[in-house]
């Protein structure tokens, strides 16, 4: 079996056809590495909002928690020191 020599034109064609895939590949490849960056970035900004604000979410569960024990001593007891004692400094400006 004898084989047939390439054409000039044929190897052209091909040589141009890879590098446009290859330049292709390189787009996509780079668009993508771009998207994942700034969805990552979102994401550690997101993160680190809720981060900053955390401590003030915890001081507002601990009044929370103190403000609901509070309300079931108001309600379970008629007696004014048990009540003050529920209250205790932290609620005093709320009784």
């Amino acid at each position: 079996m004898k084989l047939n020599p390439i054409s000039e034109d044929w190897t052209r064609t091909v040589s141009c056809i890879t590098s446009a895939f290859t330049t292709l590949a390189l787009v996509v490849g780079g668009g993508w590495s771009l998207y994942q960056y700034f969805e990552n970035r979102s994401y550690q900004l997101q993160t680190q909002r809720f981060e900053s604000i955390k401590p003030m979410f915890e001081e507002r569960l601990k009044l929370y928690v103190e403000l609901t024990a509070a309300a079931g001593t108001i309600a379970a007891n008629k007696n004014d020191a048990d009540i003050a004692r529920a209250l205790g400094p932290n609620l005093q400006p709320f009784g």
